[in-house]
């Protein structure tokens, strides 16, 4: 394996006053354009450890939005994302689940996993499932951060706060136009950099996190 110095890698990151303090295990559930990206970039900031699961294999049409290879295609999502991440990060330790969250959520090895996990990243299309994952986190890692980022074709939303203030009040839209009125690559062009404001606010430990991030995005966006 390449060393890497982590201290020449992350050199202009510890010269922040305060120093980042990115979560030490990210346990992803949805691996798609948005669970994706969201993982690379907590994986950029310092983040070693990560469990990611998604059911799902990737399609031609998702390489639309996500930086993978089409000789990926028909590979488990969440094999191609740790497969990316250790071509960046070396010294990831990656575990993967390619089943669906509400048949594994009480599975004692995946419960073993996820004991240390101090992020959940919930990046699924469903709000039962969300709602699941909200419940799964209230019950077995109360102490751990909750991050729902969501794109829908219209607009960016993102949930923030701990897992034991969450609520399991998810609902499912109104059916509607999605990608007719915004396509997806337009979602992976800004995607990232909304997120990566949110992310690292999030390693800063800043409390004021929404308030400053949605001001930047403003007037990326121009928006007054």
């Amino acid at each position: 394996m390449y060393y890497i110095d982590l201290d020449v890698l992350f050199d202009r990151q510890k010269r922040l006053d305060p120093p980042p303090q990115p979560p030490e295990k990210v346990l992803v559930v949805g691996c798609g354009g948005i669970g994706s990206w969201t993982t690379i970039l907590f994986a950029l900031s310092g983040t070693k450890d990560f469990v990611l699961v998604d059911p799902d294999i990737l399609e031609l049409s998702n390489l639309a939005r996500l930086p993978f290879s089409p000789y990926d295609v028909g590979r488990p999502k969440v094999e191609v994302l740790a497969d990316f991440i250790i071509r960046m990060r070396p010294y990831a330790d990656i575990k993967v689940f390619s089943e669906p969250f509400q048949t594994i959520m009480d599975n004692e090895l995946f419960l073993k996993v996820t004991e240390d996990a101090d992020m959940i990243v919930d990046a699924v299309d469903r709000a039962d499932i969300s709602n699941k994952i909200v419940a799964f986190g209230k019950k077995y890692l109360p102490e751990a951060e909750y991050l729902n980022p969501n794109y829908d074709g219209y607009s960016f939303s993102i949930v923030y706060g701990k897992m034991k203030d969450m609520a399991e009040t998810f609902s499912t839209r109104e059916p509607g136009q999605g990608y007719t009125i915004a396509p997806s690559f337009s979602g992976t062009a800004l995607f990232p950099a909304v997120i990566g404001l949110f992310v690292s606010e999030i390693i800063r430990k800043d409390t004021n996190i929404h308030k400053n991030s949605l001001k930047i995005i403003s007037r990326i966006v121009g928006v007054r």
